[in-house]
């Protein structure tokens, strides 16, 4: 029983290493949302959290330096055209011309604007929720661990653990983001057996895929760990969003390996097809369902193409169909391929 508690209270001191810098992202993630752009977390920690944070400043630190240059431009244009039209009636439609431009570039910041708050207000939320289940139960341990038996223990623990990977998936999703932005994404192209892979995922999200039809001994170029990663977003977005029936098929033709993730749920109109794809979209409204981060779909075909491949989206014959395409194994004669970036040294997960 010793050695438990002693056990439980590395776990708790463990936790709290991961929940501080958490929380003091999240705080100033509410900041910035509210328009306090001067925010910084000032990160100095060497492991992902710590680039997470890096990659926080830099992102508030493009975004107040855009918003400052264009209304620098808004200004500086706006005295030209007057000084301009004051001697030349003209110019007065020159300028009105001048100002539409202007106003609509006006308007498409605030929109861009809107979409980080949105984002970073989804990030707060995201993190904050698997964040506050780990520190209850890791408390609940602490203070009552002699209350519980040892199954409840294990069960305790066995949630905090599911409820850290959660988190992790989240922030993986948003270093691979960040480092696509500065070229710092390592991706490796490697035979890799799709069974493998698609069961390996499986184990993550069970009770998700209804239907499954994966041969055995089909291999394609990819990274090991970018392509479960790229799994487990489409079949957690299919549960979200999608119907009650979720099904992965793998076929190999011409030199192609074709991924795809189905369900019965409603349909995208057509032309949101490709938008989906983009940061920080939101197509999928399902009432009570909260709010995504928005990049899983992005972060995934970031992710496909930089293994040489491409992901898609349809509806066909009352299927929501998500394709990840990638080049099979069988027919790559040439070394491995990794593309690299001079920051990221993290190649799987």
């Amino acid at each position: 029983a010793l050695a438990a508690f002693f056990g439980v209270a590395a776990i708790a001191l463990m936790t709290r290493r991961v929940i501080q810098p958490i929380e003091q992202l999240a705080a100033s993630a509410e900041k910035v949302a509210a328009g306090d752009l001067t925010q910084r977390v000032h990160a100095t920690r060497l492991d992902e959290i710590g680039d997470l944070g890096r990659a926080f400043d830099h992102m508030t630190a493009e975004l107040k330096s855009t918003v400052d240059e264009l209304e620098d431009r808004v200004a500086a244009r706006t005295f030209e055209l007057e000084a301009a039209a004051a001697g030349q009636a003209s110019l007065i439609a020159q300028l009105e011309e001048q100002n539409e431009e202007l106003a609509s570039v006006r308007d498409r910041l605030e929109q861009l604007l809107r979409s980080k708050d949105e984002f970073l207000g989804s990030v707060s939320h995201e993190l904050r929720t698997p964040l506050a289940s780990v520190v209850g139960f890791a408390s609940e341990l602490r203070d009552n661990f002699d209350v519980f038996d040892p199954d409840e223990r294990r069960h305790f623990v066995e949630l905090i653990a599911d409820q850290g990977e959660d988190m992790a998936h989240i922030i993986e999703d948003l270093l691979v983001a960040a480092r696509a932005d500065t070229d710092g994404l390592v991706v490796r192209s490697v035979p890799t057996d799709i069974n493998h892979a698609v069961d390996s995922v499986l184990k993550q999200v069970a009770g998700v895929v209804s239907d499954l039809n994966v041969a055995d001994g089909i291999e394609a170029l990819a990274d090991p760990g970018r392509l479960k990663q790229i799994l487990r977003n489409l079949v957690v977005n299919a549960e979200r969003y999608g119907g009650e029936e979720v099904a992965i098929d793998v076929t190999e033709c011409a030199g192609q390996v074709a991924i795809r993730v189905c369900d019965n749920g409603t349909g995208l109109p057509r032309s949101e097809w490709d938008s989906i794809f983009e940061p920080y979209t939101r197509s999928h409204h399902r009432e009570g369902q909260p709010s995504s981060v928005g990049l899983g779909l992005t972060v995934s075909r970031i992710l496909a193409r930089r293994m040489g491949g491409d992901l898609s989206y349809r509806h066909e014959g009352g299927l929501s169909v998500f394709e990840l395409t990638l080049q099979s194994a069988c027919v790559d004669l040439a070394p491995n391929h990794v593309s690299v970036g001079p920051m990221d040294h993290h190649d799987s997960y």
